[in-house]
């Protein structure tokens, strides 16, 4: 018997380079990018900072289900949302620890718009998606390509759904 390992990757990763997406795969993820283009104001300033604590002007991750942001992230976008009397912390931001209260808020709201924007772009839902995929579905039969495209794309935006529902509860328990 001969077996192939295709290693740990993505559904989109799967889907592009062998073309099949796994039935059940715990290594998906999607692909998350943070730009210092995104800032309106202070821009220098911020990357200096970011210079300092020896940060690119970008930050790229893959996030996987349920998966929190990981620690180089949050510190990206906590330089993202400095304000002038914040700038003082770069000791707290090296240490990966949250600035203030406000700059939490801000990147947590900056995620959730990202998530939302990001979910905007699919022309379909999950529910519609799902609907295609299940056995019972009455509509024009898919092909093994178009089936494993929606299960990649319904992944993607449950990874999505799933950081903006975290990213909600967590900016909820600060304001409490």
């Amino acid at each position: 018997m001969i077996v192939e390992s295709y290693g740990d990757n993505a559904n989109n990763m799967y889907l592009r380079f062998f073309g099949f997406v796994p039935e059940s795969n715990p290594t998906d993820c999607r692909k998350m990018r943070f730009d210092i283009s995104q800032v309106k104001e202070n821009k220098e300033k911020k990357q200096e900072v970011l210079q300092q604590i020896r940060m690119r002007p970008f930050v790229e991750t893959c996030l996987r289900k349920g998966e929190e942001l990981p620690k180089h992230v949050m510190v990206f976008l906590r330089v993202l949302h400095l304000k002038d009397d914040e700038y003082n912390k770069i000791d707290t931001l090296r240490g990966g620890h949250q600035v203030s209260i406000r700059n939490e808020k801000a990147l947590m709201k900056t995620v959730v718009a990202m998530c939302e924007k990001q979910l905007e772009r699919f022309k379909t839902s999950i529910e519609d998606d799902d609907e295609k995929l299940n056995a019972t579905y009455t509509g024009p039969s898919l092909s093994t390509n178009q089936r494993h495209a929606i299960m990649a794309r319904v992944s993607e935006k449950r990874i999505l759904k799933r950081l903006r529902k975290m990213m909600k509860a967590k900016l909820k328990s600060l304001k409490s």
